[in-house]
């Protein structure tokens, strides 16, 4: 999957928010970032949040052994 340098930028800086939060996020904490993209920009974003967060559990179960 290729982002340009805007959808990657927020999708980097949604999922840091969401690692330096206790809580889920909620749509109104990522609004201000989603709002100047398009819609296709903003699914972007969201695939790319998807696979990180993905890749993160999975190499921390791989590291933990935790099935």
């Amino acid at each position: 999957m290729q982002l340009s340098d805007p959808e990657q930028n927020t999708a980097r800086a949604i999922f840091n928010q969401r690692m330096a939060s206790e809580v889920d996020l909620e749509a109104v904490d990522v609004f201000a970032a989603l709002e100047p993209l398009g819609a296709a920009g903003q699914v972007q974003v969201f695939m790319a949040l998807f696979w990180t967060f993905g890749a993160k559990v999975g190499a921390m179960k791989q590291r933990t052994g935790i099935e």
